[in-house]
């Protein structure tokens, strides 16, 4: 089988996480180019049961590792994902490019490729 692949940016990078801490402090501590990203289904959110969120890895005390979220798909994208792995799909993904940072607010965006299989 084939591998399609897609190029997007992540949505919702601006926002803060459910526990208040920054999605953008994330993305500039935990991400870089090649980074992995893992994508989860949330099929419960009240706004859209095709959200796909994006995590990343984020080294722990103690050699422990956890996972930050750094935004999640546009729901155009989102849709198409969450009902490739609703099928039995799979899908892979990893960091291109870490965007902006150069104007006074500092604020990153975050480029990914992803490979549904």
């Amino acid at each position: 089988m084939t591998a399609e692949t897609i190029h997007a940016k992540v949505a919702g990078v601006n926002f803060k996480n459910p526990d208040g801490r920054s999605r953008q402090q994330h993305i500039r501590k935990y991400c870089g180019t090649a980074t992995p990203v893992i994508l989860r289904r949330d099929p419960g959110n009240a706004r859209d049961k095709n959200t796909v969120e994006v995590w990343v890895s984020a080294p722990g005390l103690l050699f422990q590792q956890s996972e930050v979220q750094i935004g999640l798909l546009d729901p155009q994208l989102a849709a198409s994902i969450a009902d490739h792995i609703d099928h039995g799909g799979t899908v892979t993904a990893e960091i291109t490019e870490i965007t902006g940072g150069r104007r006074a607010d500092g604020l990153v965006g975050v480029n990914i490729v992803l490979r549904k299989r």
